[in-house]
């Protein structure tokens, strides 16, 4: 690997049409944390009002004695009236309750069914849509009036390739797609045989069609690993082609700088520590940290994308 400051950047790896960066953040201090696949140790139910349960919030009760880490756009498919993805990274708490921000990626259910609790990590032109840069305060804001409608669009856009399905879930789409279709099944296999993920590596960036499509950082790097291939797997549902149009490590570096030039602003603070948002017009980034004010997570992501630019 070679240093940019206290970065180090790895060989990039071709899956496909994506390439793949290994990153490590030495700055960042290995802190105690669990992440997806949830293997059942979250549960997950309905947050009710008055006209019954709400579609963009939903509860999550930790049981366990370690805080949860749940990265933006995981898709939650328990045994919830309809599936929903998260709409930022959340933190959770050991023993603890809290309700989450979430938009529907299943809109024709509305009912209590039984789903095993992960659905993998949707589209990043999903996670993308209803967000709209403020230039007054300097990073990028959800729009709560069009965020679901957004969402639903990306998610009809991914279903009309294969066929309308009858709860129009993209859980669904994305399960069945991966088997059928020609390009995710290859970034599918070549992630099996191919990737390879260093023991210290607790960074990623992703790039697509000649461009950065995301970065995204664990302040310990099993996450890594066990986020990955759903990571890749969501990216694979942007892709148009298999077509090979890779990056220079300059252009890498550039990113990079990028968004560590950023100013942060705060905009959240909770008893276990706070939320950061930084970017410009073309790049948004989270950055979420402890009491101590360690990072713990980071994600980045390309706003001037192809993929991104009309979400």
């Amino acid at each position: 690997m070679t240093t940019k400051n206290d970065m180090l950047i790895g060989e990039s790896q071709q899956i496909g049409p994506l390439q793949v960066w290994p990153l490590k953040w030495e700055g960042l201090v290995p802190q105690s944390y669990q992440v997806p696949p949830f293997l059942e140790k979250l549960k997950f139910d309905e947050i009710e009002d008055e006209d019954g349960p709400t579609v963009d919030w939903i509860q999550v009760h930790n049981p366990t004695n370690e805080p949860f880490l749940i990265p933006s756009g995981w898709i939650i498919a328990a045994d919830l009236w309809q599936e929903r993805t998260v709409n930022s990274v959340e933190y959770i708490e050991a023993h603890s309750t809290v309700g989450i921000s979430v938009s529907c990626v299943e809109k024709s259910r509305w009912r209590q069914e039984f789903n095993l609790p992960d659905g993998g990590r949707a589209p990043f032109s999903v996670i993308a849509a209803g967000w709209e840069f403020d230039s007054v305060a300097g990073y990028w804001k959800m729009n709560r009036e069009t965020r679901q409608s957004k969402v639903w669009q990306q998610v009809s856009k991914q279903e009309s390739r294969t066929g309308e399905r009858p709860t129009n879930s993209l859980r669904q789409v994305m399960e069945e797609d991966s088997r059928a279709s020609t390009i995710h099944q290859t970034i599918l296999n070549l992630t099996k045989s191919k990737l390879r993920v260093h023991h210290e590596q607790n960074g990623i960036l992703i790039a697509l069609d000649g461009q950065p499509l995301v970065t995204e950082f664990f302040s310990i790097p099993r996450a890594i690993g066990q986020t990955v291939k759903q990571t890749l797997r969501a990216a694979s549902f942007d892709a148009t082609s298999l077509e090979s149009r890779p990056i220079s490590r300059s252009e890498v570096e550039k990113f990079l700088n990028e968004i560590r030039g950023e100013n942060r602003f705060e905009i959240d603070s909770e008893e276990w520590g706070s939320v950061f948002a930084g970017g410009t017009n073309l790049i948004d980034t989270r950055i979420t940290c402890g009491l101590d004010e360690r990072v713990m997570h980071l994600t980045a992501l390309n706003r001037n994308h192809r993929v991104l630019l009309e979400v």
